[in-house]
């Protein structure tokens, strides 16, 4: 699709934003790409190099498969069938091997073109429907072989793990992809330049990874008629899963037939649907451990194995060596069948046991705001990496190797953050550090301080201070927790009740109480129970009373108190953020000198709604930090407040300054100036939404009092339950 196509997105978005780029993907085109329905005169080109990138191409309607099998499952009851940190780890090992692709696939291509430039046996004319015919099937009886190779030719297997290491079925799993698979697999692809012309051996490289996609889904079926020829989501899920039938079966990539003519087809059991999975998963989420852990276990250490005794499995040279260029399962004794250039088990089952039922998959209890965090995070991570991908071919080689270095680092932090290890903290605090040293460098070249650079900037440097104040929380509430109890008195009398010692349940606290606390030096918390005849309970925090009643209007206060605390920061935070980007934009003026070179009479006007939009930013923000000190509704004033943000919004998304002008604009310092600050304020909006009903819901502190007799009282501050029980009875 051209731009003259979708004249409204230059409008909303400027041409190299993400958002134009992946919008103007959404066409019926690439809809029928996705599901392999091309011809031939469409995808028939004669040089390698107008062979479009088809993947890039279909990767918006990825995304929007993604969510809505996601929705699906949601509404439906399928919850059971996806995850967070699955699927982001999917999306992350998709991601790598896209960064890995450019060498694994210029690997293949390089060798490719070598053969048919020397070799080639027959020259078929590209420009041939028969050609391209030819292609699909030999393509896809390669991709057969290719893919039964990396499940049986020893260490071939740990190019190919990690595909198979999700304990979920959908549409994420597809994206989990090897990184250097296609570097291993370079001879199956070279065993068609004797015949194909590398054009068109490409096109169909890139389709039968596409087709592929729309394989990992639950919801859809058998097929009838056409499972009998391709192949289908059904006998895909076969080929996932780890019961004992399904080992080593259903390879096939467009086409099914070859696993009947090979004996390797298997059809799905309705009553014993596959489990899916590893035979022993990996049970964890860190990226690079999946990615390449097998691959240096079977080159390495399989042939060092030993049994229960203390015996060696594979005694002898010859089986050391058997055990990297043999099936993954084999064993010695374990019978063997020749295929084509390597062995395969006569049973592919032998020795694999049977799922456990019910199914426990890996999946640690990580906080909510952990998983908000990474959430956010992977949101911000495609966004960069989609750019990357556009604008890949014209970076340097240094800069491409550091945008992969930050891809990989990122997913680091992730799969800690899933793994719930006491480092992912610490490992978060340093990548942002390591962006902030980056883009420090970048204010030096020919752009400087652009907006965007700024607002990354500023990202980060709230990641930053979230998880450092998230780590001081952790340390000084344990300390706050010691001396607690090691000053609460052991028993007290109030009247007739006896009031027993006082148990923190919960082992931290929310870091938003934390810093509120910090800030109104009440920096330990001693909590004592003191009880009358009316029910009356008081609270103390670092020896200050607040007193409660029965009903929950001090609760909602507590609430507001948390939500408003978080807002005030936001508000500080981009106050500084527009006062410097306001300031350096009047003092360079760059934006309004390109602007008037291209609209001459607009510096005036866009001179005075710049002013205008900073003025109204400014009392907006400022209106908001005092609502936030003190008004005793401050949370729902504050929602009111980012709502009264959005005519900011629209006015920068339908200003006609800021369509897409080619000439001086393309190069302007503050290029989007205005797209940028309403990406800002739509972000910031969404944000303190989503902020305000999270922070509704973190219990920050729980305490259990027990009095002699039968009552019971129950006191959550922060969380979902905050009441006053009381049990009469036995």
């Amino acid at each position: 699709m051209n731009d003259s196509a979708v004249p409204w997105l230059d409008r909303v978005f400027s041409n190299t934003s993400l958002g134009h780029r992946l919008l103007e993907r959404l066409t019926l085109t690439n809809l029928r790409h996705a599901f392999y329905l091309v011809s031939p005169y469409e995808t028939s080109v004669e040089r390698l190099e107008d062979v479009p990138n088809y993947n890039a191409e279909v990767s918006a309607w990825w995304l929007v498969f993604l969510a809505a099998e996601f929705f699906v499952l949601f509404i439906s009851g399928h919850e059971d069938r996806f995850a967070l940190n699955d699927s982001i780890t999917s999306i992350c090992a998709g991601m790598l091997s896209q960064c890995f692709k450019f060498g694994g696939r210029a690997v293949a291509i390089f060798l490719y073109v070598i053969v048919w430039d020397n070799w080639r046996l027959v020259e078929l004319p590209w420009d041939s429907p028969w050609t391209w015919i030819f292609c699909l099937f030999f393509q896809d009886f390669m991709y057969y072989l290719g893919h039964r190779a990396v499940h049986e030719a020893g260490f071939f297997w740990g190019l190919h793990t990690i595909h198979h290491s999700s304990e979920y079925y959908n549409f994420s799993t597809a994206l989990r992809q090897a990184a250097i698979q296609d570097a291993g697999l370079a001879i199956y692809d070279c065993l068609q330049a004797f015949f194909v012309p590398p054009p068109i051996f490409l096109v169909h490289r890139y389709f039968s990874e596409i087709f592929q996609f729309i394989m990992h889904t639950s919801l859809v079926d058998t097929m009838g008629p056409l499972g009998l020829v391709f192949n289908t989501p059904s006998h895909h899920r076969v080929h996932h899963g780890r019961n004992p039938y399904c080992i080593d079966k259903n390879y096939g990539g467009v086409f099914i037939v070859w696993d009947k003519l090979f004996d390797t087809f298997e059809p799905e059991r309705p009553e014993d649907p596959p489990i899916y999975g590893l035979v022993s998963n990996e049970n964890t989420f860190n990226q690079v451990y999946l990615q390449f852990h097998t691959l240096f276990d079977m080159l390495l250490f399989k042939g060092r194995t030993k049994d229960v005794k203390g015996e060696p499995v594979f005694p002898g040279i010859v089986n050391k060596l058997k055990a990297t260029i043999f099936p993954p399962g084999w064993s010695p004794g374990v019978p063997l069948v020749p295929f084509f250039h390597w062995m395969s088990m006569a049973d592919p089952a032998h020795n694999v046991p049977e799922p456990e039922k019910p199914v426990i998959r890996y999946d640690p209890p990580a906080r909510v705001l952990v998983k908000a965090y990474v959430a956010v995070s992977m949101v911000l991570l495609l966004a960069i990496f989609f750019h990357f991908e556009y604008d890949r071919m014209n970076l340097s080689y240094l800069e491409c190797s550091v945008k992969i270095a930050f891809f990989v680092v990122t997913m680091q932090c992730f799969g800690a953050f899933f793994d719930m290890k006491w480092y992912a903290r610490y490992l978060e605090i340093s990548r942002c550090c390591g962006v902030l040293c980056y883009y420090a460098f970048l204010m030096f070249d020919h752009i400087g301080a652009g907006t965007h650079r700024l607002f990354v900037i500023s990202l980060h440097i709230m990641a930053i201070l979230l998880w450092t104040t998230d780590v001081l929380v952790e340390k000084i509430s344990a300390h706050c927790r010691r001396n607690a109890s090691a000053d609460a008195p052991k028993c007290s009398k109030v009247g007739d009740v006896e009031v027993a010692h006082t148990v923190l349940e919960k082992t931290d606290i929310s870091p938003f109480l934390a810093c509120a606390l910090l800030l109104c030096k009440k920096s330990c918390i001693k909590v004592y129970e003191k009880y009358d005849g009316d029910d009356v309970y008081r609270v103390i925090y670092g020896g200050e009373d607040i007193e409660m009643a029965d009903d929950e209007s001090e609760e909602e206060s507590v609430r507001g108190d948390l939500i408003a605390f978080f807002f005030y920061l936001i508000n500080i935070f981009f106050i500084f953020f527009f006062a410097y980007s306001g300031i350096w934009i009047f003092v360079t003026r760059d934006f309004i000198q390109d602007w008037e070179e291209v609209y001459p009479g607009c510096t005036q006007e866009l001179t005075i709604k710049t002013i205008l939009v900073f003025v109204y930013c400014s009392i907006v923000m400022l209106s908001s930090c005092l609502v936030c000190l003190f008004s005793p509704y401050c949370h729902r004033t504050c929602a009111c407040l980012a709502i009264s943000q959005c005519p900011l919004i629209l006015f920068y998304y339908f200003n006609p300054y800021y369509d897409y002008v080619d000439g001086p604009v393309q190069r302007t310092v503050v290029k989007d100036v205005g797209l940028v600050y309403a990406q800002i304020f739509s972000m910031y909006f969404l944000a303190f939404i989503a902020c305000a009903l999270l922070l509704c819901r973190i219990s920050c502190i729980k305490v259990y009092e027990k009095y002699d007799g039968d009552d019971v009282y129950r006191v959550i501050y922060g969380g979902e339950d905050s009441s006053t029980r009381k049990k009469s009875g036995p």
